[in-house]
C-alpha cells in the first residue's frame, strides 16, 4: 500500500482497518437491496476458451482428457505407474491416481525413450484443485530436480482456478531407453509435513520440443520486482539512492531479466522528485534490462469536466508526463487503492480513458492497485463491488490487486479471489489478462499458522509470494525500504552510505529474512534468457532432493519495448529449497569458449559480505560447485571479458 497522506500499515493499523471494514460490513448488508448502488454499465469480460492442449502427434505420451475433469483416473493408492505404449488408444486409466494427497505424496511414472529428444521436452498439466496452503510439485526427471511447480486453489464455493503449468525438461536430464518422472508434493517449507496438503490434475502430458526451449520455464513465465523508495513514505529522489539501484537489484537476483519496477512518480510528490532524477532512474533500470510500472496522477487532485472528462490540467499532467518520459517505462498504473483513499470511480475511467488515447503503443495501461475496500470512495464502496471494477477493468489491458499476509484467499477482498469474480468467478487457464501486482508482501506482524512451521513469520513471507508465482505474470514486493515491510535496512543518511554497506533487513525474532526467501525465488523463477546445457556431475548427492540449478543466457531477450533495454548476461543459478546444506557440482556450456569475469552473489549481511569478484575461463564448459546453506541460493552473472 502506497501512503502519501498517510503512514505505513502497523499491526494497530491493521486492527483499526478490520474494526473498520467489519462496521462497512454490516451496514452494507443490513441496507434494503435497492438502496445498494451499483454499477452504471458493468460489462463482464469474456474468459477465452479453455487451453487446448498440443496436437496428439506432439505429446510423446498424455494421461487424462483435456476436459476439465478427472473422472477417467483411478482412487487407488499408486505410486507407480508404467506408461502404456497404447496411451493413444485409452479414454480411461482407472490404475493412475487423479493426483496426490498427503497420504499419498509420489508418484513415479516409467516410460520409453527410443532417441532423446534434440530439444528436450516440456511437462504439461493442468491443475483442477489444490488444496491448500500453496502446495508445490516437485518433478524429478531420472532423480534430478526438473522443476518445482508453484500451485493455488480458491477454496471458495463457488469459485474455481483453473492453470495450465509447463515444465521444461532439458535433454540432459533424459537417457535413451527406459526413464522415470517422479512427482512429488513436498513438506510446507518451513514444517516437517504435508497436512492438508493435495492436488488434482486435469491430464498429464510429456511433449518433445520441436525447437530450442526460449527459457527453462517450471510452472509459468513469471516477472518479479519491488518498488525503490528514500523511505517508508518517502517519495524523494536522490542521486545517491540511484546510485545503491545496481546492487539492490543484483542482490535482490532480478536484474539483467526483464523483471519489473515500481516508479511512484505520483503527481503530489514532484517537488520531492526532480525530472533529471526521475529520468536517470528510468535509465538506470533499462540499463540493467527491467521493465517499469510508472504512475502519475494523485486521483484526490484531479477535476472532471461536465461531460466525465478530465479537466485541462489533469490532461496537461498527463502529456507532459508522457512527452517525457513514457519511452522509459512499459505499464502506467492508473490509480492506487481507491477506495480505501476515498477516490472516485469517474476520475479512474477518466483517467484511463485519457491514457488510453495518448500513450505509445508500447505502453500498457493497468488498473488501480485494488485494495477491494468495502467503504470509502465515490459512489461509497464502489472499489468492493465487481460491477465497478468491470468498468474500469474494461479500459485497461492489465489487471492489478494488492495483498497483504494471506489476503490474497479472503472470500471478501482477497485479491485473487475478487479478481476471479471479475471473470464470472470460474477460469479455466489462468486469468485472461495479465496480471500485474504492485504491492505485496508481509509485515513483521504476518505469521503462518496451522502448516507446523519452525520460522511462521518467514514462512508468511514465502507463501505469499510462491502464491503469486503461482496466479500473477508481474509481482512487486512492497516495499524495499519500507517500515516492517522491508527488506534492507533504512539508510538515514544516503549522501554518506557506502554501496557495499546496503544490509539485510533481519528476519522476525531470528528467523530468516525475506530477503533470503525473495532471493531464492527469483533465482528460481524470474532469471530469464535462453536455457544453457549443463550436467550434474555429482547426481548420487542430489538425486530426489530439492535442489536446482537454471543457466540462462539474457542476450537472447528482445529488447524492451520504448526503452530498448537488453544485456548480454550470463546468470547461473543455484537453489536449495531444502531445509538442511547441500553440495551441487554441474558442468554448465556458456555459449563461447574465453574468459568470463563478474560477481558471485551468496550470503551474507552485506552486500559487500555477499559479493565476491570472478573470473572464470570456459572451454565452452565450465565447472562450478557450491555448498547451499538451508534454504539459500547462490548467482553468478558473467559476461565476456
Amino acid at each position: 500500500m502506497i501512503f502519501r497522506e498517510k503512514k505505513h500499515r502497523s499491526f494497530p493499523f491493521l486492527l483499526l482497518f478490520g474494526l473498520l471494514l467489519l462496521i462497512g460490513f454490516l451496514s452494507a448488508i443490513a441496507l434494503p437491496p435497492m438502496t445498494r448502488k451499483i454499477a452504471d454499465y458493468a460489462t463482464r469480460p469474456t474468459a477465452p476458451a479453455s487451453h487446448v492442449a498440443q496436437s496428439e502427434e506432439d505429446f510423446l505420451w498424455r494421461m487424462g482428457r483435456d476436459d476439465l475433469s478427472f473422472a477417467e483416473f483411478g482412487n487407488r493408492k499408486v505410486d507407480r505407474y508404467t506408461i502404456p505404449t497404447q496411451w493413444k488408444q485409452l479414454d480411461n486409466w482407472p490404475d493412475l491416481p487423479s493426483g496426490l494427497t498427503e497420504n499419498a505424496r509420489s508418484l513415479d511414472l516409467t516410460y520409453h525413450l527410443s532417441n532423446v529428444p534434440t530439444h528436450g521436452v516440456e511437462l504439461s498439466l493442468r491443475v483442477l484443485e489444490s488444496r491448500q496452503r500453496v502446495p508445490q510439485l516437485a518433478v524429478y526427471s531420472n532423480g534430478i530436480l526438473a522443476g518445482l511447480i508453484q500451485t493455488w486453489y480458491p477454496e471458495h464455493d463457488p469459485l474455481k482456478f483453473r492453470q495450465t503449468y509447463r515444465l521444461y525438461i532439458p535433454k540432459e536430464l533424459l537417457q535413451s531407453g527406459t526413464n522415470n518422472l517422479r512427482l512429488a508434493l513436498p513438506n510446507h517449507p518451513y514444517g516437517q509435513d504435508a497436512r492438508g496438503l493435495s492436488l488434482k490434475w486435469d491430464y498429464l502430458g510429456l511433449a518433445a520440443l520441436r525447437s530450442p526451449a526460449t527459457e527453462p520455464i517450471h510452472g509459468r513465465a513469471i516477472y518479479l520486482g519491488s518498488v525503490i523508495q528514500a523511505g517508508d513514505s518517502n517519495f524523494a529522489l536522490n542521486p545517491q539512492m540511484i546510485e545503491h539501484t545496481p546492487a539492490i537489484l543484483k542482490w535482490l537476483g532480478i536484474a539483467y531479466s526483464g523483471n519489473t519496477m515500481r516508479a511512484t512518480y505520483w503527481s503530489d510528490v514532484q517537488q520531492l522528485q526532480p525530472p533529471e532524477l526521475q529520468r536517470k532512474l528510468l535509465d538506470t533500470y533499462r540499463d540493467l534490462n527491467m521493465t517499469v510500472v510508472a504512475n502519475r496522477l494523485n486521483t484526490a487532485q484531479v477535476k472532471l469536466n461536465p461531460d466525465g472528462s478530465l479537466d485541462n490540467a489533469a490532461r496537461e499532467n498527463l502529456n507532459q508526463f508522457f512527452q517525457r518520459l513514457s519511452n522509459g517505462f512499459q505499464y502506467h498504473e492508473i490509480d492506487n487503492e481507491p477506495g480505501l483513499f476515498d477516490r472516485s470511480k469517474a476520475v479512474s475511467v477518466a483517467i484511463a480513458n485519457y491514457v488510453n488515447a495518448i500513450k505509445p503503443t508500447h505502453v500498457k495501461t493497468v488498473a488501480p492497485g485494488w485494495a477491494y475496500w468495502p467503504t470509502g470512495g465515490d459512489p461509497p464502496g464502489w472499489e468492493r463491488d465487481v460491477n465497478h471494477r468491470r468498468d474500469v477493468e474494461a479500459l485497461t489491458q492489465l489487471t492489478n490487486g494488492h495483498a497483504y499476509g494471506s489476503s490474497y484467499n479472503d472470500y471478501q477482498g482477497g485479491s485473487f479471489v475478487e479478481n476471479l469474480r471479475v471473470y464470472g468467478n470460474v477460469v479455466n487457464d489462468g486469468f485472461p489478462k495479465e496480471f500485474l501486482v504492485t504491492e505485496t508482501g508481509t509485515n513483521d506482524e504476518h505469521a503462518e499458522n496451522n502448516t507446523g512451521a519452525s520460522q511462521p513469520h518467514a514462512a508468511e513471507f514465502d507463501r505469499i509470494l510462491r502464491a503469486h508465482i503461482a496466479v500473477a505474470d508481474r509481482i512487486m514486493q512492497h516495499a524495499l525500504f519500507g517500515g516492517g515491510y522491508s527488506m534492507f535496512q533504512p539508510i538515514a543518511d544516503w549522501g554518506n552510505h557506502e554501496v557495499r554497506s546496503l544490509e539485510v533487513y533481519p528476519g522476525v525474532k531470528g528467523e530468516e529474512s525475506r530477503l533470503q526467501t525473495y532471493r531464492r525465488l527469483a533465482l528460481a523463477y524470474a532469471t530469464h534468457g535462453s536455457p544453457l546445457p549443463y550436467q550434474p556431475l555429482d547426481p548420487d548427492a542430489i538425486r530426489y532432493k530439492n535442489v536446482y540449478f537454471r543457466a540462462v543466457d539474457t542476450s537472447t531477450l528482445a529488447p524492451l519495448p520504448g526503452s530498448q533495454g537488453s544485456s548480454n548476461k550470463i546468470l547461473l543459478n543455484f537453489v536449495n529449497f531444502e531445509n538442511t546444506p547441500q553440495r551441487m557440482k554441474v558442468e554448465v556450456t556458456l555459449p563461447q569458449s574465453g574468459e568470463y569475469q563478474g560477481e558471485r552473489i551468496g550470503t551474507g549481511k552485506t552486500y559487500g559480505e555477499a559479493t565476491t569478484a570472478v573470473r572464470l575461463s570456459a572451454s565452452p564448459t565450465l565447472t562450478l560447485e557450491e555448498e547451499l546453506p538451508p534454504r539459500q541460493a547462490v548467482q553468478y552473472i558473467l559476461e565476456r571479458g
